[in-house]
């Protein structure tokens, strides 16, 4: 209780950002088959969504001014050679990347795609915006990025998470330790199905556990589903 605060005047509500309803429970296999069926994508196929944010809104916190690009690329290129590993057990990989709609350079992204699949067991898909975040999140096997809400939903949904915090300057290890400091970094990276790296090795060894172990996708959402009706019931009377 802060001490400035009356506990009883605290109302409990939860939020609906984490409400059963919001995150799709109940609707991912549907969700899971729209998703891979119009993108073409067979259920065998190991999807990695990757979700940039803009570069720009993370200069404040210690980003280079190309943030989202570099560690797309530095991903990109531990992706690939994770992806000749999972050839030779016949598996593909395929890299849904969804950009930030707002972002202003969204062709920056497409410029590193063509430098880096040709003749590789990888191949990389530009989400449309006519989808919406659980279709991307349950037509994924894992979802990965350097910062965005979603990476905090997708273990609710039952997805890996990856944070992409590499120490190089100005990337993603910068910009995590500036907005939530080392103990709660600390406390993320102990998270169900949450993985926080700081180097493209550490990728590597990540998505390689993950491959091997086959993360048990069934979820880990423990809240309700009665967020909304709560708020509504306190500023309603």
């Amino acid at each position: 209780q802060h001490p400035e605060f009356d506990g009883s005047q605290i109302l409990l509500t939860g939020t609906p950002i984490t409400d059963f309803s919001f995150l799709g429970m109940g609707m991912s296999d549907i969700y899971r088959t729209k998703f891979r069926a119009e993108l073409g994508i067979d259920d065998n196929t190991l999807v990695i969504a990757h979700l940039a944010t803009i570069s720009a809104a993370l200069e404040r916190f210690g980003g280079d001014s190309q943030i989202e690009q570099r560690t797309f690329d530095l991903s990109l290129s531990v992706i690939r050679q994770f992806a000749d590993g999972c050839k030779m057990g016949g598996r593909k990989v395929v890299v849904v990347l969804k950009t930030h709609p707002r972002d202003p350079y969204p062709e920056s992204f497409r410029r590193i795609v063509d430098g880096h699949c040709g003749g590789s067991n990888i191949e990389v898909k530009f989400v449309p915006a006519s989808f919406t975040m659980n279709e991307v999140a349950y037509g994924s096997d894992l979802v990965m990025g350097t910062l965005t809400t979603e990476l905090f939903l997708a273990p609710l949904r039952g997805r890996k998470a990856i944070m992409l915090g590499y120490s190089d300057r100005g990337l993603g290890g910068d910009v995590l330790r500036n907005i939530y400091g080392e103990e709660i970094m600390e406390v993320i990276s102990r998270r169900p199905l949450t993985s926080v790296v700081s180097s493209v090795a550490e990728l590597f060894s990540c998505l390689d556990n993950f491959a091997v172990s086959r993360v048990n996708t069934t979820g880990v959402h423990q809240g309700q589903n009665d967020s909304a009706r709560r708020i509504l019931d306190v500023i309603l009377g």
